[in-house]
């Protein structure tokens, strides 16, 4: 399956994906500007989920950096964010797996400026369910 991004489909996903999460990153809280509406499980294993809301979570610039290439790490955690399932044990659980797994991705985060602001950001979101 060919993926077209200018089909009326795929812009169709990605308006309610950034809609849903009111054209903020949900992992960093960025508001607007250069956001991505990315799909939590891969279009290339997962073509029948590719227009579904619920594969879908915006990121900022910055965070899709950072999650391509590492989708299947993020999958479980993004699919608690938009299931409004997070809990802040979770966020903790999580981010103590990337610290003593994935050196790349604390390093990346670091370099970016991010690494404390995404668990504040997802915390502060728990904390508003």
């Amino acid at each position: 399956m060919r993926f077209k991004y200018n089909s009326p489909s795929y812009k169709l996903w990605r308006a309610k994906c950034f809609k849903r999460d009111r054209f903020t990153c949900r992992l960093c809280g960025h508001k607007g500007g250069a956001l991505n509406a990315h799909h939590i499980k891969r279009k290339v294993d997962f073509p029948h989920l590719v227009y579904r809301a619920d594969n879908s979570i915006t990121l900022c610039k910055k965070c899709h950096d950072i999650v391509t290439g590492n989708e299947v790490l993020f999958e479980k955690f993004f699919m608690k964010i938009v299931k409004d399932t997070l809990t802040i044990d979770y966020v903790y659980q999580f981010f103590a797996s990337v610290i003593t797994g994935y050196p790349k991705i604390v390093k990346a985060l670091k370099d970016k400026g991010m690494w404390q602001l995404i668990p504040q950001n997802l915390v502060n979101q728990v904390k508003n369910m």
